[in-house]
């Protein structure tokens, strides 16, 4: 089916070191792997250190350079301020 009912749903124990969580629709996972997201929030948070900026290339590269067709939300969530 196109449209799923049912969410992916992960229960996980936040720790000291967990740096940020990242909700995103499946249009971003379309077009980036999970690895590759991590290390484009990093890169753009280190550089940046502006989550808001950060949020806004991740979607616009998911859109305009990586071609996604679906929709692409993302919600950043800073656990821990490294940058």
């Amino acid at each position: 089916p196109l449209i799923i009912a049912k969410p992916d749903v992960e229960v996980t124990t936040i720790t000291d070191d967990d740096q940020f969580l990242l909700l995103a629709c499946d249009g971003l996972f379309d077009v980036f792997s999970e690895e590759e997201v991590v290390e484009f929030v990093k890169e753009s948070l280190e550089d940046t250190g502006d989550p808001q900026k950060c949020c806004e290339a991740l979607t616009d590269d998911a859109i305009n350079n990586r071609n996604s067709r679906d929709n692409v939300s993302v919600i950043l969530i800073i656990l821990n301020k490294w940058y």
